[in-house]
């Protein structure tokens, strides 16, 4: 927990040059806590500290920033500083960060390491981002499938502080991956136990150009801590591992939550300038839904006469569209999480849209008996107690039926469900919900008292 007393402290030893000092406050620290210690200190201050800190440890506090905070800090380092930096760094940590720099500085960067680690990154960096290639790590075991238990645990030994994940040791032919077998597994088998016996031979991989949903649906079916990456010849390549698709996770989920909701970036949470792209997209589906909201002020218009007679009706019209609203969204909050985690979803189109339905009419008949029932014991009036519960049952089908068939239409189109999707179930909720309401008004009411 970084507080303000250390913030200040820190800047203080830092303005006075007081190394020892400095260390002394920041000497049991775990990275991610010096990374939030980073992000809370002046600028100025920012790039003292990290040079005072030893190149291990300042690749740690690297890694653990968000990649337009390392991108910034990056630019203020020297070459030859980055570069020693990135001699520290996990393989798709530094690959994460080369996708951030300008290509120019990217290839001096690679002339400062070594031929081989430059070839390895190179090959990473034609991936493209999001895919299993771009996102796997080379830091890794492999071993020999000839080699007994105890000497692969001394081959492990030898060869394992650099892995980034040390869980699973792998089993290589002329670099094909043949078996995996966990840690664990190694060390409880007997000495002299051959590894080709211990190990598994059925593997669940991915090749390198797979999507990270892919990736993160083949770790969460199998319960993996990391995934194997091998080429069409069965190569092995390098693992993803489930820390790092669970960072890919949730920047997807965060995306999905602000692009449903409209704003789509959330840059205006950021300090600094006014963020002009923001705001115009903001203002764009601000723009969208003041259109629908004319549009239900038209339907409702149409339906003057029928109001004026029965000015009852308005007290309860808001209670019928908020509630087709709330209908709504929560279906399609739970389409796009389908589409999300499952991109092949049209086979169950129908099944989804019956279930849908379904609990659509359950929730209408639930509160449309509720408002019913109130009604009938505030006004004493059987036929604006069967317009109000006729009403919820048609409008919560409808938006719930909605909230599915939007986005599966907008995917059909190519459109990107989470970003058009909820202005136009807003749209189609509101709009489907006065109409009901008071045609319903006017078939059962229209008579007059």
């Amino acid at each position: 927990m970084i507080t303000d007393p250390l913030v200040q402290e820190t800047t203080t030893a830092l303005e006075q040059r007081t190394v020892a000092r400095l260390h002394a406050l920041i000497e049991d620290l775990h990275p991610a806590d010096l990374a939030e210690l980073v992000r809370r200190l002046a600028p100025p201050h920012r790039l003292a500290f990290m040079l005072l800190l030893d190149e291990e440890r300042a690749a740690a506090v690297l890694e653990a920033l968000e990649p337009e905070e390392q991108t910034a800090l990056v630019r203020t380092l020297t070459d030859e500083q980055v570069s020693g930096l990135l001699g520290e760094m996990a393989t798709d940590e530094v690959v994460d960060l080369l996708g951030e720099l300008p290509a120019a500085r990217v290839q001096r960067l690679l002339r400062l390491m070594g031929a081989e680690e430059a070839s390895r990154i190179r090959e990473l960096l034609q991936f493209p981002d999001g895919s299993a290639g771009a996102l796997m790590t080379t830091d890794l075991v492999t071993i020999s499938a000839g080699l007994s238990a105890v000497e692969a645990i001394a081959d492990v030994r030898r060869r394992g502080q650099d892995a980034e994940l040390l869980y699973y040791v792998y089993v290589t032919e002329a670099a094909r991956l043949t078996g995996v077998l966990s840690l664990r597994a190694l060390i409880v088998a007997p000495p002299e136990a051959p590894v080709r016996e211990i190990m598994q031979t059925t593997l669940v991989t991915a090749n390198p150009w797979a999507d990270r949903d892919e990736v993160a649906r083949l770790i969460e079916k199998y319960d993996l801590l990391a995934l194997p990456v091998v080429d069409a010849a069965g190569r092995l390549l390098g693992i993803v591992t489930a820390d790092d698709i669970l960072e890919v996770v949730q920047e997807e989920a965060s995306e999905d939550v602000f692009a449903l909701t409209a704003p789509v970036a959330e840059a205006t949470l950021a300090p600094g300038p006014f963020p002009w792209g923001a705001a115009w997209r903001r203002t764009f589906w601000m723009i969208v839904n003041f259109g629908t909201a004319l549009l239900a002020a038209a339907v409702i218009g149409a339906f003057t006469p029928v109001i004026e007679t029965f000015l009852v009706l308005v007290f309860f019209m808001p209670v019928v569209m908020a509630t087709a609203g709330n209908v709504g969204t929560q279906s399609l909050a739970v389409a796009v999480r389908r589409f999300a985690l499952e991109k092949r979803w049209q086979p169950q189109v129908r099944g989804a849209l019956r279930r849908e339905l379904a609990v659509g009419l359950w929730l209408g008949m639930a509160c449309g008996t509720l408002l019913a029932a109130v009604v009938l014991v505030w006004y004493r009036d059987p036929r604006l107690g069967a317009v109000l519960w006729l009403a919820m049952v048609a409008a919560l089908a409808v938006a719930a039926a909605g909230g599915v068939a939007i986005p599966l239409a907008l995917q059909r189109l190519r459109i990107d469900p989470a970003v058009a999707s909820g202005p136009l179930v807003t749209t189609i909720t509101d709009l489907a919900s006065a109409s009901i309401y008071f045609t319903l008004a006017l078939l059962l009411m229209g008579a007059g008292p």
